[in-house]
């Protein structure tokens, strides 16, 4: 089914980033698993992706490093020719009450999540409206919706992506390029715990 397509997923060494990463593997894609932290679980990716007979490589990047951002796509585009599905699924959370939440805690949350997935997104668009085709999927909440206490940071940045898919959407639909949003409940994984 996506025999031939090339996809990058941010955060894809653990929870549900790995899951999405292993499911495109399974249906044919070539897999960029984009990781931060551990460089051996995000190797764990690649194999289990090539065990099943896929391809993939690791390749590390702090997607709150804005400038590391736009190298790494400028590579990925350069050695593939082409990005087919991106998948800003990174991130990271800062459980506190408001009072106790620094502006720091709440601009770290927004820039892994939003600022970077923006970063991403904004440097692989227009090679995605020359190819005429793309995907591209942002890892909301059921935040972006309700409300949670001790989350700010984190229920404004899922919150935040439904304003820029919405906008990304209009603009890039007339190119082929196709930006939608998931919006998960509780889902048993490390960030959960």
């Amino acid at each position: 089914m996506l025999e031939g397509k090339i996809a990058l997923v941010t955060g894809a060494s653990r929870g549900i980033g790995r899951q999405i990463a292993l499911t495109l593997g399974r249906e044919g894609a070539s897999v960029i698993v984009n990781y931060n932290g551990s460089a051996a679980k995000a190797e764990e990716v690649v194999k289990e992706i090539e065990a099943a007979g896929g391809k993939a490589e690791a390749v590390q990047c702090n997607v709150s490093d804005f400038e590391s951002c736009g190298r790494m796509m400028a590579d990925v585009v350069s050695r593939y020719g082409r990005l087919d599905i991106l998948v800003n699924n990174a991130g990271n959370h800062c459980k506190k009450y408001i009072e106790d939440m620094t502006v720091e805690d709440y601009v770290n949350v927004l820039n892994v999540h939003l600022v970077g997935a923006f970063v991403l997104t904004k440097a692989l668009f227009p090679h995605m409206k020359e190819q005429g085709k793309g995907s591209i999927l942002f890892q909301a909440s059921m935040t972006s919706y309700i409300g949670q206490p001790q989350v700010a940071g984190y229920a404004t940045a899922k919150a935040g992506y439904l304003g820029l898919v919405h906008t990304l959407a209009a603009e890039g639909g007339p190119w082929g390029v196709r930006v939608n949003a998931i919006a998960p409940g509780w889902i048993d994984t490390p960030m959960f715990h």
